[in-house]
């Protein structure tokens, strides 16, 4: 069964999603939620594994949003069995308390999305648009505890500072407001850009500091020094609507 195509209000292709839990309120919740927005068009749900893997066959959803504890695992071998999928869809996880290796052992199989049970319907509708267009969304709080485990008792290193050099003014207030876990919609309104322009300026960083998501990117930032330490624990600002 091949994907349908749909198109939003402006002739742009809308976003399948595909939500998989085993508690039916919380599906019942995301769903709703997810069927609000006009970028999102079909969104179906999966009550278990093997439920998911038929529905990603039959429905090729562009997004999977996942319980991380699915089946006792955080999504890397669902990921696994889903990637047979004709167009590989991307994943976002929803993580309660998972152990930090797991968390990054599921960015390192692909899992392009790591959102907490804390995060509110503007931050799971962002997570969805954000890695259909292959990007990363990770929630504020699961990048602080990221990073506290990959910078733990390593120091500085020349190649880094040399890279951070090379950023412009603006790269470095970007990667700033990465490293302190704002998403790009909230960097966008902060200094009064397009999210377009911030995923350009996130590529262009992410070139220079020769990382290939967010959390390599603010884990340099932080091992050399870009995050003032008391910033590091401070609320982000109050993000203005748009």
């Amino acid at each position: 069964m091949q994907k349908e195509s749909q198109l939003g209000p402006n002739g742009e292709k809308r976003i399948g999603v595909l939500v998989v839990d085993d508690h039916a309120l919380l599906r019942e919740g995301l769903l709703a939620i997810l069927r609000e927005h006009e970028g999102i068009g079909a969104v179906e749900q999966a009550a278990s594994y093997d439920e998911a893997v038929e529905k990603v066959q039959l429905f090729q959803p562009d997004v999977i949003l996942a319980d991380a504890w699915l089946d006792d695992s955080i999504g890397i071998e669902l990921l696994g069995l889903l990637r047979t999928a004709v167009d590989e869809p991307k994943i976002v996880v929803l993580s309660v308390d998972a152990p930090e290796q797991a968390l990054v052992s599921a960015l390192r199989a692909g899992i392009r999305g790591l959102l907490d049970r804390t995060a509110d319907a503007a931050q799971l509708v962002d997570s969805v648009l954000e890695v259909a267009r292959n990007e990363t969304f990770i929630s504020r709080h699961i990048i602080k505890r990221l990073i506290s485990t990959l910078t733990s008792g390593v120091s500085p290193d020349s190649s880094s500072s040399d890279a951070l050099a090379s950023l412009t003014g603006r790269e470095r207030q970007i990667l700033e407001r990465v490293a302190l876990g704002e998403t790009n919609r909230a960097i966008a309104d902060a200094l009064y850009l397009s999210e377009g322009t911030i995923r350009a300026h996130l590529r262009s960083i992410m070139r220079k500091l020769n990382t290939v998501n967010r959390v390599q990117a603010a884990t340099v930032a932080y091992r050399n020094g870009v995050i003032p330490p008391a910033e590091r624990e401070a609320d982000p600002p109050p993000r203005v609507g748009r």
